[in-house]
């Protein structure tokens, strides 16, 4: 880990890891496969989980990087 010395500063600065690419990609993998299952669910499963097919298609539509905040952190 790379430590810089700043007056203000009191946490070391760190740079992305490996990991954090790997955690990324798998990520979008798991977005991608998910938005896929939501675009080819029949109109039953539609109801059971309480959207319309319209949403289910707008949901689907957003692209990889467009996803809740909290998925992110």
């Amino acid at each position: 880990m790379t430590t810089t010395a700043c007056a203000p500063c009191t946490q070391p600065a760190t740079r992305p890891t490996q990991m954090g690419l790997f955690h990324r990609l798998t990520q979008i993998g798991a977005v991608t496969r998910q938005r896929r299952v939501l675009r080819n669910l029949t109109p039953e499963q539609h109801a059971d989980i309480g959207i319309t097919a319209a949403q289910a298609r707008q949901e689907a539509d957003r692209p990889v990087w467009d996803v809740p905040a909290h998925w992110t952190s």
